[in-house]
C-alpha cells in the first residue's frame, strides 16, 4: 500500500497495530525534496495547504507553531514538512525491526537492485526476468500521473538540474533557516535500516 503524506504522521499508530509489520519508507534528501515539491505554482499551493492541514502534527515534530508556520515562505514550510517526516521515519526505522528506508534518488538511478530487494523484503518471489520486465515497462518510461506522457529518469534529472539553477538561493536560505530554528540534534545524518545497505546523507 502506498501511503500519502498525512499517513506518515500516524505511522506510529499504524505500526502499533502490528509491530512486526513490514514497511518501506521512501524518502528524499533535503535539496531533492524541496526541488520536487516546489517545482511549480501548483506544488507550492499544495505545500501551503498540506502544512496548514498538518500544522499541529508538524508542531509536535518541529516546535514551529501554527501561527509561525503560516508566516513562513513556501521553502521554509517545505523544510518544516521534510524535517517532521524525516524525524518520524528515523523513529520508526529505529523502533520497528521490519521497517526499511530507501532514498528515492537511488531507486530512480538504479531501480533493479532496489526492486529486487523490495520483493525479497516483502517475501514475494519474482524472477530476475520479471524484474527486468518491470523496469523496461511503461512504469519507468511514462509519467505516472499521465501515462500518455513519455517520462524517464534522464528527463527527470534534466528538469531537476534546470530547477536547481533557478531555486539554488531559495533552497540554501531554507536550509539556513532550518539550521537556525529547528533542533538540529533531532535530525540524523542518515536514516537507519537502508533497504539496499546504502544510506544517503540527508543534508548532502
Amino acid at each position: 500500500i502506498k501511503a500519502n503524506v498525512p499517513v506518515n504522521f500516524v505511522l506510529d499508530q499504524l505500526m502499533s497495530m502490528n509491530t512486526n509489520g513490514h514497511g518501506l519508507l521512501l524518502y528524499a534528501t533535503f535539496d531533492d525534496y524541496l526541488l520536487a515539491i516546489l517545482k511549480d505554482d501548483g506544488h507550492r499551493d499544495w505545500v501551503s495547504t498540506i502544512t496548514e492541514e498538518l500544522a499541529k502534527s508538524i508542531e509536535l515534530h518541529t516546535g514551529v507553531s501554527t501561527k509561525e508556520l503560516r508566516k513562513l515562505s513556501a521553502a521554509q514550510q517545505a523544510a518544516c514538512l521534510w524535517f517532521a517526516q524525516i524525524n518520524i521515519y528515523n523513529i520508526a526505522a529505529t523502533q520497528y525491526k521490519n521497517i526499511r528506508t530507501q532514498d528515492a534518488e537511488e531507486f530512480f538511478a538504479d531501480p533493479l537492485p532496489v526492486l529486487a530487494n523490495t520483493f525479497e523484503f516483502f517475501e514475494q518471489k519474482i524472477s530476475p526476468q520479471d524484474v527486468n520486465s518491470i523496469i523496461n515497462s511503461d512504469l519507468f518510461t511514462h509519467y505516472s500521473k499521465d501515462p500518455s506522457i513519455q517520462y524517464d529518469n534522464d528527463r527527470r534529472i534534466k528538469e531537476k538540474t534546470d530547477l536547481r539553477q533557478s531555486m539554488d538561493k531559495e533552497i540554501n536560505n531554507a536550509r539556513m533557516w532550518m539550521s537556525e530554528h529547528l533542533d538540529a540534534a533531532a535530525l540524523p545524518t542518515c536514516l537507519p535500516s537502508p533497504l539496499t545497505g546504502k544510506s544517503s546523507a540527508l543534508l548532502s
